[in-house]
């Protein structure tokens, strides 16, 4: 069978960076920020005009890669949503509504426009977890099933995430991105940890 891609296919910088504990030779260039793990200026470019810390853009990659949007865009398009959602939804309300009230209900829409993007990233990520525990039973019962037949462990993971790409292409994922940690030489528990 062929198997078709699944949704924000395995990206290197992804690979690079879970694979960074593993030492230099495992991964290329320093791991210093995720952002420079893209290469591209353009983002580097656009990371500059985010008001956030690294350590908060690393926190915000995470989550986002938690709910299945790899790489340093999505961090920093949610970050730059967090700034222009407020000054968007307080300037429609203020501008509706006027001075006076107007401007007390302007701030309260400008507090809902800075968390809406958090709730949103929050329903995401449970939707995601969601739907890669729906498929665990299926993985196991097809694992076990290569597994008897004779398919070493990194075999069997190989032919199940093949098969659930389909049906489950979140956990697919997450299958292809251990089998490619243990194949760069990451100790396989740490590989299923990640």
């Amino acid at each position: 069978t062929t198997s078709q891609p699944c949704r924000g296919s395995i990206q290197p910088q992804v690979v690079r960076r879970r694979l960074s504990n593993i030492g230099p030779a495992a991964a290329s260039g320093p791991q210093a920020s995720v952002i420079e793990d893209t290469g591209s200026p353009f983002a580097r470019r656009v990371r500059s005009f985010v008001p956030k810390s690294p350590k908060e853009m690393g926190r915000i990659e995470r989550m986002m890669a938690t709910a299945g949007y790899m790489g340093a865009w999505p961090a920093i398009l949610f970050a730059l949503a967090q700034i222009a959602m407020p000054v968007a939804f307080f300037l429609v309300v203020y501008s509706t509504m006027g001075r006076g009230v107007g401007l007390v209900m302007a701030m309260v829409a400008a507090g809902m426009g800075y968390f809406l993007p958090t709730m949103w990233l929050g329903r995401a990520m449970e939707k995601r977890k969601r739907a890669i525990q729906n498929g665990l039973p299926d993985a196991i019962d097809l694992m076990i099933v290569c597994i008897e037949s004779g398919s070493g462990l990194d075999q069997a993971m190989n032919r199940v995430a093949e098969e659930l790409v389909l049906p489950y292409p979140e956990l697919a994922h997450e299958l292809e991105l251990v089998s490619a940690e243990t194949r760069a030489g990451k100790p396989r528990l740490e590989a299923f940890k990640n």
